[in-house]
């Protein structure tokens, strides 16, 4: 899947805990929810968007433990 505004591929992000994390455009949010949804994909959203000098704004999803992070990519990029 590609960020549609930075025409970049969305990237699965590791934390220093050992989970994950996608920054995306808060406009891409609903099609990635309902991708993970679908393929039970455990995950949580923040509660924010923000948006800065007037860019879109941005949320992040974080990916639970349990996630296979490379699952989760490969959703992404065959999306």
């Amino acid at each position: 899947m590609t960020d549609i505004v930075t025409a970049k591929p969305i990237q699965v992000k590791r934390d220093h805990l050992g989970g994950g994390y996608i920054d995306l455009p808060y406009s891409q949010l609903e099609s990635i929810k309902s991708l993970f949804t679908e393929n039970q994909v455990p995950f949580w959203v923040d509660r924010f968007a923000i948006s800065m000098d007037g860019k879109p704004a941005t949320t992040t999803i974080f990916l639970r433990h349990k996630a296979d992070l490379n699952k989760v990519q490969e959703l992404l990029d065959a999306a």
